[in-house]
């Protein structure tokens, strides 16, 4: 019975990223037909070597903020930022190239082969870095909801009702520790039974309890505090990384870009897109910028696939050297022992 529903959860994670996978694909066709090639050179040609490389240098510092964020959350002041960085952004590219986020398990086993991490710290320390990001996405999208002119019936209703949605999700992330400790509780007395139930349910219960322990650190103020903040650094690094390319562009700063882009880095959260959320994430832009803009789709379309793929290069820039610089220092370290 046991092994029979385990395969029905297989087949429904299996039927959702086959949908994700059919989505995207099929966004990303669509606004292909809608780009005319030599607008999109026309676009790409706008930005000079100068433009990108400062796009690359606050891509890579916001990743020196993911990375502080990361020795923070795992309460370890003495990690080595000289090897936490390369970790960071070669889980980054890892990420930007696997499909379904699988790229988020080289976090887990980087730290555990350059750190000495436990995997179940590599899984805590990920997860709520994910948490605290999400809620700097939600709280920059709160902001620039409010002070874009009103483009739709019901924005300003919606921005309102976002608010307690934010500070909900605030406290959620606050208690998640406990939310969770008592979750499992409520779980071991419906199946705290004799039987082969039981014993499934005691060895997760184990493992999701000392997980639970880990999410519940973060009420601690050396550590929720200078999560936030860094937080704060890392959002603020990857609306600036976008802002930099669409200035270059030639697109007036406004409330509204910064709108924009927390939806694509909303959308590019998902676990349902395919390769780099390809299709999602020049999805997310062409709205936002038809949308709140006011650019035709063929244009905005166009930006779309451009600043992706000057966020994929980044990615894979970054991370491939850090791939090499891990290697060095790791050759130095055995070298020297």
């Amino acid at each position: 019975m046991v092994n029979h529903n385990k395969r029905i959860r297989i087949n429904r994670q299996w039927i959702l990223r086959l949908i994700g996978l059919a989505l995207s694909i099929g966004l990303a066709l669509y606004l292909l037909r809608q780009i005319d090639a030599q607008e999109f050179f026309v676009v790409a040609r706008r930005v000079n070597l100068g433009d990108g490389v400062i796009a690359l240098m606050i891509y890579v510092m916001m990743n020196c903020f993911r990375a502080i964020r990361f020795r923070t959350i795992l309460d370890q002041p003495q990690l080595s930022l000289q090897k936490l960085v390369p970790i960071t952004l070669y889980h980054n590219f890892w990420v930007r190239i696997l499909p379904f986020k699988t790229g988020e398990i080289s976090y887990i086993i980087l730290t555990q082969r350059y750190l000495h991490q436990s995997v179940l710290s590599g899984i805590s320390s990920l997860v709520l870095a994910r948490l605290f990001e999400l809620f700097m996405v939600m709280v920059g999208g709160e902001v620039g909801l409010l002070l874009t002119p009103e483009q739709f019936n019901g924005q300003k209703t919606l921005s309102l009702l976002l608010l307690p949605c934010v500070a909900a999700y605030l406290g959620l992330l606050y208690y998640s520790g406990m939310l969770l400790h008592r979750f499992l509780h409520v779980i071991h007395s419906i199946t705290g039974k004799p039987g082969k139930l039981a014993l499934v349910s005691s060895w997760f219960g184990v493992k999701f309890e000392a997980l639970a322990d880990d999410l519940d650190r973060v009420r601690q103020r050396h550590i929720f505090g200078p999560a936030m903040l860094t937080s704060f650094f890392t959002y603020g690094m990857s609306v600036s990384f976008n802002l930099v390319l669409l200035i270059a562009l030639g697109i007036p700063l406004s409330p509204a870009l910064l709108l924009t882009a927390s939806i694509v880095i909303l959308l590019e959260a998902l676990p349902l897109t395919t390769f780099s959320g390809l299709g999602v994430i020049e999805g997310g832009w062409t709205f936002g910028l038809v949308t709140f803009i006011g650019l035709n789709i063929g244009h905005a379309a166009s930006i779309g696939f451009f600043l992706h793929g000057c966020q994929i290069m980044a990615a894979a820039l970054s991370g491939i050297g850090s791939y090499f610089w891990l290697q060095i220092h790791e050759t130095y370290l055995l070298e020297h022992k």
